[in-house]
């Protein structure tokens, strides 16, 4: 049983050398010497007589086998913390790191408040907050929720739809004082538009809706276009043409003196807010607990104000 045990232990500091991305930061996070850290690794590869990284002085690489080896033993430590969060999880407050992955915008212009209330609330739980627009793999990256707009498939996540964002035309004040003001979808031929590759229904087209039911589609001109929504605020801003944004990004006073919404009676599809967490059979208490007051705080009061750029 015994090398048994030794091996498993090896394979657990195998899975975290990757996901921390070196020896240093895994024996940092494992509180352990780089050099035990080296030597288990390399225990481990003479037990499997195979090489599993390829290591130089700047970087370290999986092999193959590594890369085999590791999708079979990553959940080590995880479910071993899982298992330890069964017995202690509803006794005393509840403690520990929680890794949040959020957008940029979003987490200026909405989370932050929440985030503070949270750590009131409960000061033992640590945040590690990870600002990023794009899709992770969350369990490669030790990230416990991540926060998106839209609503990624991906088999290795269970999402959760926790509000719609409401879209609007934007554009700057420069913008509009070089090129005027479109009072009609019809006019928006005339002028420079951005595309956001995102969004749904767009595919080439710019998709409106009237407060009265309307709808209208203006095909997309070849032009200016970002794949984030962070990208397209930076292009509006800088008065490159007239784009899709959030309203809480816009109407939140940030850029509210630079920046307005044209033609507001039409807006474009909402997105979905969607939290993102690893598919565990199990979630840790701290984690449930962020979520279910996260949802709670979006549907009323401060958080619904800031998605709807109100407050």
């Amino acid at each position: 049983m015994k090398p048994v045990l030794q091996q498993i232990r090896r394979l657990a500091i195998f899975a975290c050398v990757v996901e921390q991305g070196s020896f240093t930061a895994a024996a940092r996070t494992l509180q352990m010497g780089r050099g035990r850290i080296s030597e288990q690794i390399a225990e481990l590869e003479r037990a499997l007589s195979v090489r599993l990284l390829q290591r130089s002085t700047r970087q370290m690489q999986l092999t193959p086998e590594g890369q085999a080896v590791y999708q079979h033993c990553r959940q080590l430590l995880p479910d071993a913390q899982l298992a330890m969060e069964a017995v202690e999880g509803s006794d005393g407050d509840p403690a520990g790191r929680l890794r949040i992955s959020a957008p940029v915008e979003f987490c200026q212009a909405v989370l932050g408040p929440f985030l503070g209330a949270f750590h009131l609330r409960y000061p033992q739980i640590d945040l590690r907050l990870d600002l990023a627009d794009q899709t992770q793999d969350l369990l490669q990256s030790g990230i416990d929720l991540a926060l998106r707009i839209g609503l990624p498939k991906d088999s290795a996540m269970i999402g959760r739809v926790l509000s719609p964002i409401p879209l609007g035309l934007f554009a700057s004040q420069d913008y509009l004082a070089r090129h005027g003001v479109p009072e009609t979808p019809q006019a928006l031929a005339q002028h420079r538009l951005i595309g956001m590759d995102p969004l749904p229904q767009q595919q080439g087209h710019l998709v409106l809706h009237h407060v009265d039911g309307r709808e209208y589609q203006l095909a997309l001109p070849p032009g200016h276009s970002t794949d984030t929504p962070l990208g397209s605020s930076v292009l509006i801003e800088q008065g490159v043409g007239i784009g899709v944004g959030s309203v809480f990004k816009f109407h939140s006073g940030q850029l509210s003196e630079r920046v307005v919404p044209v033609l507001p009676d039409w807006q474009h599809h909402s997105l979905q807010l969607s939290v993102l967490f690893p598919s565990r059979a199990q979630l840790p208490r701290r984690t449930r607990l962020f979520i279910d007051e996260l949802v709670d705080w979006l549907q009323r009061g401060e958080g619904a104000a800031r998605l709807s750029g109100q407050h």
